[in-house]
């Protein structure tokens, strides 16, 4: 899966940076990135969900409660709530709300809000504005392989200052450790691709498995790795000899692809304890739930009383015909 060299003008080809230079230069972009990341989030007030995925991750780590806010993967939430834990937080009492959302939203403010709020967001912000560095840092290594050095410096300036980034690259959501990890899992295949080796295949399959454990829409990253496979398998590439070994070459991938599928299935079981259930031993589903019960028990009832029923066949007694 090479990419094509693409033409510039003569007077950009001209320009050269060298590797310490460029290395220098990316590293001040990173710490610009930083800073203004902590800066801003600093101002910011705590957004709609940030406090329920805190308190979310919080009860990850203390009882490992995957009920609360179930409808997104552990890991960020894991990661944030990190350095809350030497805190000694309170934990709120059980909310009287039967809807488990209801739920999750009240006990996540009052969490947040029972202590030093602030302190607690700067803590989880940091931790969480590490997803949008190690993007930056992927970003500048994957087009450096590319395109060059000078292309990597100019797209990691375009990366330090988008505004989109510096507003959201920090909040607690899932949005940029999805982002970090799906493309962490492309470049990893990318360069698996390219020459494969057993320590490429091993950093594409830890990186999809993250991917699939930090937003459920992360599931599209297999595909884009099928579709990136299909591509790397049919788009000639003028080299007789890929072309006499393509079926020795579609077994590599086929390969590859089911180990980062085995792999992302081990990673996903693990981030959840290798357990079915969501809530851990005696921890009751809540009202909420056995109200959902109650309700489908109801109609499952309903539903089969209202069925047409068949009247009892009565016998027919055929007369007798004399001859």
């Amino acid at each position: 899966m090479s990419v094509a060299p693409v033409a510039v003008p003569s007077s950009l080809s001209r320009l050269t940076l060298s590797r310490r230079v460029a290395i220098i230069i990316a590293a001040g972009l990173l710490v610009i990135l930083a800073v203004l990341l902590v800066s801003s989030v600093r101002q910011q007030s705590q957004t709609f969900d940030e406090s329920t995925h805190l308190f979310a991750g919080y009860e990850y780590w203390k009882h490992a409660d995957f009920g609360r806010n179930p409808e997104h993967p552990p890991i960020v939430k894991l990661l944030a709530a990190l350095p809350l834990l030497p805190m000694g937080l309170h934990e709120p009492p059980a909310s009287p709300i039967s809807f488990f959302k209801g739920q999750d939203f009240r006990n996540g403010t009052q969490f947040l809000y029972a202590a030093d709020a602030d302190a607690i967001l700067l803590r989880a912000r940091i931790a969480v504005a590490l997803f949008s560095l190690a993007l930056g840092v992927l970003v500048f290594l994957a087009v450096k392989e590319m395109f060059g050095l000078l292309a990597a410096v100019f797209a990691l300036v375009l990366f330090t200052f988008e505004p989109n980034l510096l507003a959201n690259g920090a909040l607690i959501t899932t949005d940029m450790a999805l982002a970090c990890l799906l493309f962490a899992a492309v470049y990893a295949f990318y360069r698996y691709c390219n020459n494969p080796s057993a320590s490429r295949l091993a950093l594409c399959a830890i990186a999809t498995g993250l991917t699939l454990v930090v937003k459920q829409s992360g599931i599209l990253v297999l595909p884009i790795l099928v579709l990136l496979a299909l591509v790397d398998l049919f788009v000639p590439k003028g080299d007789v000899v890929a072309k006499q070994n393509w079926l020795q070459h579609l077994c590599r991938l086929t390969f590859a692809l089911v180990t980062v599928c085995v792999v992302s299935y081990v990673i996903v079981w693990a981030s959840y304890g290798f357990r079915y259930a969501a809530r851990p031993g005696p921890v009751a589903n809540g009202p909420y739930a056995d109200r959902l019960r109650r309700r489908a028990q109801q109609f499952a009832s309903e539903q089969f009383h209202n069925l047409p029923r068949t009247p009892p066949s009565t016998p027919r007694v055929l007369p007798l015909r004399m001859g």
